[in-house]
């Protein structure tokens, strides 16, 4: 079942950019994945041609049904008929010129499938920040977005309907400075606090040596995670410690060597607490 609702997917996707659509004034991409291997990367923005309705001329597309919910999957309720559902896109611009300055509210709907979880990630420009609410009160999630960072959503067979308020602010063009699978990315494992274990994942952008250690607060190497030349895109680790962990703060440090005679490199840091 999951094959038949990607190959329609596949058949909607393929015939809106095959039309070659227009790149909106300002585009950011907002990522949702099911804990697993499942990614849906999300567009917000705001170009003069959008309307509240599906706009093809900017590559939104009407979507199908809801699959089985088996199946993971992630997008918009348009804003027509009151987000009601009988318009849903992948993209959701609105109207508006750059730069621009106001609010502007997203419906956000999604299945876990068979997934762990459903995990939210952003990275957004200086000048945009958001709140993701619960459409109930609005009290049982509100989380403050901005710069980058990621989101575990509580009870996602429950909490599976948010309202996302993009704040713009005197934004100027932007082309998609979102999070993707392509960038060069370490993601705060989850969960954290851990005990057993805790799901680690990094992205890259292009082929790199990569090296994954975990580091005491003293700065003592504890263990070697990754350590070889790993192709771009998007990477997991399940890590259950066996016994090279005491309770307490450690550190997760990401480095990519690329693959050329600059001798450039990349890296990042997360911390993670250990229960124990």
């Amino acid at each position: 079942m999951k094959k038949i609702f990607l190959s329609i997917v596949l058949f909607f996707t393929i015939n809106i950019f095959s039309q070659n659509p227009l790149q909106p004034q300002i585009s950011i991409t907002i990522t949702v994945t099911d804990g697993r291997n499942d990614i849906r990367n999300l567009k917000v923005g705001i170009d003069p041609l959008a309307t509240d309705d599906i706009d093809e001329i900017l590559g939104e597309g009407d979507l199908p049904p809801f699959p089985p919910l088996s199946v993971f999957e992630a997008r918009f309720n348009l804003p027509i008929n009151d987000f009601n559902g009988t318009r849903s896109s992948y993209w959701d611009f609105r109207n508006g010129t750059a730069p621009f300055t106001g609010t502007i509210e997203h419906r956000l709907v999604f299945q876990k499938g068979e997934g762990d979880s459903v995990v939210i990630y952003w990275n957004f420009p200086n000048s945009v920040t958001a709140l993701l609410q619960d459409i109930v009160t609005g009290g049982f999630i509100n989380i403050q977005m901005s710069g980058e960072g990621e989101f575990v959503v509580p009870n996602p067979d429950v909490f599976n309907k948010l309202k996302l308020f993009i704040t713009y602010n005197g934004t100027t063009d932007i082309e998609d400075n979102g999070l993707t699978v392509n960038d060069f990315c370490l993601y705060q494992n989850y969960p954290n606090p851990f005990n057993p274990s805790t799901t680690i994942k990094y992205s890259i952008e292009t082929t790199q040596f990569i090296t994954l250690k975990i580091y005491d607060v003293l700065g003592n190497e504890i263990k070697t995670l990754v350590n070889e030349t790993k192709q771009p895109g998007f990477f997991e680790i399940n890590y259950t410690p066996e016994y090279e962990l005491s309770g307490g703060i450690y550190y997760l440090e990401l480095i990519g060597n690329k693959l050329n005679d600059s001798g450039d490199f990349s890296r990042k840091v997360k911390k993670m607490i250990y229960l124990k």
